[in-house]
């Protein structure tokens, strides 16, 4: 393991070694608990400023300023919103910048060799897939529970995550990756294939989350994804995906059901969400420079927006603390500035991806691995016309890491002799 970071010298070697297993700990983790997650990352930031801290400053690295501005400026108007509206900043959005951090910081560190960014995405891929397998199993036979902790939540797939929205999100990006690698990087016959079965397992869990919204995400990306590699991929895709949901349409089972509310204006949540979406709406009108405040969404709701929609249309709405649309969440909680701002970074970006996609070659992992951050990227910006998924620490933390690991490409390292 030493051997992938370069300049290596007997008397940091351990920390560096350190430094290495904390980010295949990190993909191990990553599909199992958000706590020991974030505890990872801690311990990724800290070794890395030490060892940062203690490299030649005129190879140090800094964060790009188009990045860490905008970022910063972003969460400091979230919590000037908050103050200005409560007095005080509560915890909800504005604690994402802990997540969006990754994207800064991870590219300030020393380089990594393709093969260890390798063995990170390859470790992610085993544990997610174990965790699929086994929800996979739970929902074949529902009583198969201990040791394991139930994946099961009336008949959906939610993995070790506290919401099967939390997890549909986490493998939709597993999924896109996947794909990815398939089709861009140039692998052996063997690795293909285990990617092949990674992404039979990750999609097989994705469609019994029963998450509408990652049902259409996924599908626009992968036809994307498929074009961009050939045309005839493309159309290939487009039969499959066409042949799935007719064979999925032509019995009763729990997708069929689940794929047919997607146009019932009455089913329940479909209401609720046009419903939820016109309360953000008069939010953002009656509030257009500050919103409500950052976190401040499903109180001021229930205190007097639900109040109203009940009285307009004897519709009852309760338990819901954010727009089930990241943009409008944004746009009622900050303001238009809040939302410009949310949008100006990201747009940020996804133009820097793509800028250092034009500077890797072709059948890299570096390119694949790019694609598949952008392709995951996008699935959560559509996916976000539904859901808040911008404000889910499970799914930010997972994007996040690919994004500053995408952002500093690979480099060759070579093993100092001391080493």
């Amino acid at each position: 393991m030493e051997a992938d970071l370069k300049n290596c010298s007997n008397g940091d070697n351990t920390i560096r070694s350190l430094f290495l297993y904390l980010f295949i700990l990190y993909a191990a983790v990553s599909p199992v608990s958000l706590s020991a997650t974030n505890v990872m990352l801690a311990l990724i930031f800290l070794t890395g400023f030490v060892l940062y801290y203690q490299s030649d400053r005129s190879k140090r690295s800094f964060p790009r300023i188009e990045l860490l501005v905008p970022c910063l400026l972003l969460f400091l108007w979230a919590g000037l919103t908050a103050l200005i509206t409560k007095g005080m900043i509560v915890k909800t959005d504005i604690s994402n910048i802990w997540e969006y951090s990754t994207i800064i910081v991870l590219p300030l560190f020393l380089p990594f060799s393709a093969r260890l960014k390798e063995k990170i995405i390859m470790t992610l891929f085993v544990f997610s897939s174990l965790v699929a397998l086994l929800g996979l199993i739970q929902h074949i036979n529902p009583s198969i529970v201990y040791p394991f902790p139930r994946q099961l939540v009336s008949g959906r797939i939610h993995g070790f995550f506290s919401h099967g929205l939390h997890y549909s999100g986490f493998e939709s990006i597993i999924v896109i990756m996947a794909l990815s690698l398939i089709l861009f990087a140039k692998l052996d016959r063997r690795m293909k294939l285990c990617l092949w079965g990674v992404l039979a397992l990750n999609a097989s869990a994705l469609l019994l989350s029963l998450s509408r919204s990652y049902y259409i995400s996924v599908a626009i990306i992968i036809l994307a994804i498929l074009l961009i590699k050939k045309t005839r991929y493309f159309l290939l895709g487009c039969a499959v995906l066409i042949s799935l949901l007719f064979l999925i349409l032509s019995f009763p089972n729990p997708l069929n059901s689940r794929i047919q509310t997607l146009l019932d204006s009455d089913f329940q949540s479909n209401k609720e969400r046009i419903y939820i979406w016109k309360t953000s709406v008069r939010m953002a009108s009656d509030h257009p420079l500050v919103g409500v405040g950052a976190g401040n969404w499903g109180e001021k709701a229930a205190e007097h927006y639900f109040p109203l929609i009940e009285k307009e249309t004897g519709y009852k709405l309760t338990g819901h603390g954010h727009a089930h649309n990241t943009y409008l969440t944004w746009l009622s909680e900050s303001g238009i500035p809040g939302l410009l701002l949310f949008l100006t970074f990201w747009s940020l970006v996804v133009r820097r991806l793509f800028y250092v996609k034009s500077t890797v070659p072709k059948g890299s992992f570096d390119y694949a691995l790019i694609v598949g951050t952008l392709g995951g990227l996008g699935n959560l910006f559509i996916a976000g016309m539904f859901e808040h998924n911008f404000g889910t620490s499970v799914i930010l933390l997972l994007i996040s890491f690919l994004i500053g690991l995408s952002l500093k490409p690979s480099e060759e390292i070579t093993v100092n002799e001391s080493c």
